[in-house]
């Protein structure tokens, strides 16, 4: 009797604790986190600045510095600070630091601007000259750069990341009468998501367990994007073989909460419309501690060369290349939706690259002397990649008039093709992480195939972008099939699941600003890879 009455009085406190954490939710549908432009992809990073070869003269014998940032945001150079004046000095450093807001998916450019002061007086009587440099070369170097003035002057310019981009939570939680609600055996895992109303974001998947009381091994979670705002989900799922796997129930948390510790965070699991299951399943957070992981920055500066790999779609649906309203056309002297699309959301990913090799691969066209239906060939037949983003545009124009459109839409082949290196990357110890990108007007038949070669993927170093070209009133039935690819949980024709986050799906029409969204897959693939070594 006495355990009884204290089985009733724990029901009793985990109600009290879910209505609290339920208070302001819906009855349905669990409150979202939402995905802002600065809540992940926003960055804040330190620049140190010193100098060597000035030349002090007595009408001018002072230098200081000014820093400015160019955003594609912006319609020119905003001032970020000003260093102190240095006098009499022929080299020295400036003991003022600058707080510089970096964005992956911004193509930033930093430029220093260098005055001769006159005297205690602070006049400015002369400049030593004007450069300009790409920020993303300047985060994702170890070491410091070395610029140079036209007028002989010598900079250099180091960027400090904050350790705070390196804490992680580790968490263990445990089940409870666990069951899988169906006709399969019990064969439980969870998923750690972050949920918005475009996407469903995986920060983590547990091994399975085969028992009621399911004791999950111990993981670790980056704790920027569960702090972006909103609430965080976990999701206990249930592995069926050869069918979709299905959902035991799920919980709605936030890190606050979270960090309270295992006594306030036992929650009674949700079935999909927000109904409580029972109130004997339940899933505990037995431990909670503060560690450290890696951080994108972390990857880029140990050498890590991101290789990025673009697809287009030549497929029917985008129209000729020759009619002035399709997708493709052509014109002497202007872009069409193509141009203007790579431009946009290439460019930031071409500041992070190490060399201007660039793979770039068609898909849903006939080609060749004997116009054959391929899904993944090399737009410049000569050469397996083209240098620079230049040479993208003007191999992409080159090629779309020497195809003949066609279809149906499908991905798989350049996604195969791709990962097939990614895969080379690992055996042979070498430093790389793949992106594919992919233009599409959102035309897929969605086959098992594409669902299999997103999971393949998942499991080497690599992310697959896609990125919807055209106008939402014209797309937006279409482009809601792809947006498929990056739910969860993502399952392979074999029973493998999809491990981490592989896709994204933008949409210029929703004002989607997911380009941000790569540094924190780079992250997560990396702690990834050390938690199985």
């Amino acid at each position: 009797r006495l355990r009884k009455r204290e089985r009733v009085r724990r029901i009793e406190r985990i109600k009290k604790v879910m209505a609290h954490g339920t208070r302001s939710l819906s009855s349905t549908q669990p409150r979202a986190l939402r995905f802002t432009r600065d809540g992940m992809s926003l960055f804040g990073v330190e620049l140190s600045l010193a100098f060597s070869n000035f030349q002090p003269q007595p009408q001018a014998h002072g230098l200081r510095l000014s820093v400015h940032l160019k955003d594609n945001a912006s319609a020119g150079f905003l001032e970020l600070s000003q260093t102190e004046t240095v006098f009499d000095l022929p080299s020295s450093s400036f003991s003022q630091k600058t707080t510089v807001p970096y964005r992956f998916n911004h193509p930033q450019v930093l430029q220093f601007r260098a005055e001769r002061i006159k005297d205690e007086s602070l006049l400015v009587c002369g400049s030593e000259g004007i450069i300009e440099e790409p920020l993303a070369s300047l985060v994702c170097s170890p070491v410091p750069h070395h610029l140079q003035f036209p007028a002989g002057l010598l900079i250099s310019v180091q960027i400090r990341i904050p350790p705070s981009n390196n804490d992680y939570l580790r968490l263990r939680f445990v089940g409870e009468h666990l069951k899988p609600y169906n006709n399969f055996s019990l064969a439980a895992y969870f998923l750690v998501v972050i949920v918005s109303e475009e996407r469903t974001f995986l920060l983590y998947k547990s091994e399975v367990i085969r028992l009621k009381e399911a004791k999950w091994a111990s993981f670790r979670v980056p704790i920027q994007p569960l702090e972006s705002g909103g609430s965080l989900q976990v999701h206990v799922m249930n592995e069926n073989t050869n069918n979709r796997d299905s959902l035991i129930g799920y919980l709605v948390t936030s890190t606050t909460q979270l960090m309270r510790g295992g006594n306030h965070n036992t929650y009674m699991l949700m079935d999909a419309s927000g109904a409580r299951r029972s109130e004997k399943l339940l899933l505990q957070l037995k431990s909670v501690e503060r560690d450290s992981g890696p951080s994108f920055f972390d990857v880029m500066r140990s050498g890590c060369d991101l290789r990025p790999s673009i697809g287009i779609d030549f497929t029917a649906s985008n129209g000729s290349p020759l009619d002035p309203n399709a997708l493709h056309y052509i014109h002497p002297h202007a872009g069409n939706a193509y141009h203007d699309s790579i431009l946009a959301n290439f460019s930031p990913i071409h500041l992070h690259m190490r060399d201007q090799r660039v793979s770039l691969l068609g898909l849903g066209a006939k080609v060749g002397p004997r116009l054959e239906m391929n899904n993944c060939f090399q737009l410049d037949p000569s050469s397996e990649h083209v240098l620079g983003l230049r040479g993208v545009i003007e191999t992409y124009r080159r090629a779309s008039l020497s195809l003949q459109p066609f279809g149906p839409t499908q991905y798989a082949d350049v996604i195969y093709h791709t990962s097939k290196f990614a895969k080379a990357s690992v055996r042979l110890n070498m430093n790389a992480f793949y992106l594919q990108v992919i233009f599409t007007d959102g035309c897929s038949n969605l086959s098992p195939r594409v669902v299999d070669a997103l999971v393949d993927a998942s499991f080497s170093p690599m992310a697959v972008i896609f990125v919807l070209v055209g106008s939402r009133n014209r797309r937006e039935k279409e482009a809601e099939n792809v947006r498929v690819l990056q739910n969860h949980p993502l399952k392979h024709s074999d029973g493998r699941v999809a491990p981490r986050q592989v896709a994204l799906v933008l949409s210029e029409s929703l004002g989607e600003d997911g380009l941000g969204l790569i540094p924190l897959m780079v992250s997560l693939w990396k702690n990834m890879s050390e938690a199985t070594a």
